[in-house]
């Protein structure tokens, strides 16, 4: 005979078990699942807290945290010097099939598509008692909600011109802070929601070992689609990615919780 018992981390962990003979040594085990699958108060009250935690989060780097800033800045610096050439490229190379493929790809990026369309997954997976699918959906929601709260403000602070507005355009055209939208390039907003989405995909479903590849596909070619659109520099958009990144990631380990898992045989 086999007793499986699952029991949550903040419920009594003690099973006390009684004229059993000949019991087997119990074998450990731990699951993970999302701690919100549910959307009430409690659930939206949990995104604020992840808001601010990914805001103070740098305060808690260490080290090799500030290496991989450092790293950081030192790639947005050398891509930096092919912001206007790539631009030029591109505006002078816009042929219709690029302009529908630029089309085309920035939809899937746009936060106004991609939230109602998670909001329509949570009901189905809601009502057909899915919970790992409304655990995915709300985790996802929260990370595309606060990845586009950091994309707002950097845009209000940097005021970048957008390549687009005169040709040629310059790079180093930065008019901020000021509190409008009127320049809005920096950084991607399309680029970072479609990773920070990828993101909570490919850690969610990270056993099928096709989806992280296709997931971050896809939202690189959302990337290269805001440049080769002439929306967004190059520098736009790597920010963008990392930030997308940064910010599924640690949202998704925020809304993981362990299980204790016991397997009693006999």
């Amino acid at each position: 005979m086999i007793i499986v018992a699952n029991l949550s981390n903040s419920n009594a962990q003690k099973i006390i078990i009684s004229s059993l003979d000949s019991v087997k040594p119990v074998v450990p085990d731990t699951l993970e699942t999302f701690k919100y699958s549910i959307l009430n108060l409690r659930t939206v009250g949990s995104g604020f807290r992840d808001g601010g935690k990914v805001y103070s989060s740098p305060l808690h780097w260490s080290g090799n945290d500030w290496l991989k800033v450092l790293a950081f800045s030192g790639a947005v610096i050398a891509i930096h010097q092919v912001d206007e050439p790539l631009n030029n490229m591109i505006y002078r190379n816009n042929t219709p099939f690029i302009k529908g493929f630029s089309n085309t790809f920035a939809t899937f990026g746009n936060a106004l598509y991609i939230l109602p369309a998670l909001g329509a997954t949570y009901i189905y997976a809601h009502t057909s008692d899915k919970d790992d699918l409304s655990g995915f959906t709300i985790t996802a929601g929260k990370a595309i909600i606060i990845t586009n709260a950091i994309a707002t403000w950097s845009k209000v602070l940097a005021h970048r011109h957008r390549p687009y507005d005169d040709f040629p355009s310059k790079p180093n055209q930065w008019d901020g802070p000021r509190l409008d939208l009127k320049n809005d390039s920096f950084f991607s907003s399309h680029t970072a929601t479609a990773f920070s989405l990828a993101t909570v995909i490919a850690s969610t479903y990270a056993d099928y070992k096709w989806v992280p590849p296709v997931a971050y596909t896809m939202a690189s070619l959302i990337g290269v689609a805001r440049i080769t659109g002439n929306d967004h520099w190059a520098t736009d958009v790597f920010v963008g990615a990392v930030i997308g990144y940064s910010v599924g990631r640690l949202v998704y380990k925020l809304n993981r919780s362990k299980k204790i898992k016991l397997v009693i045989t006999l």
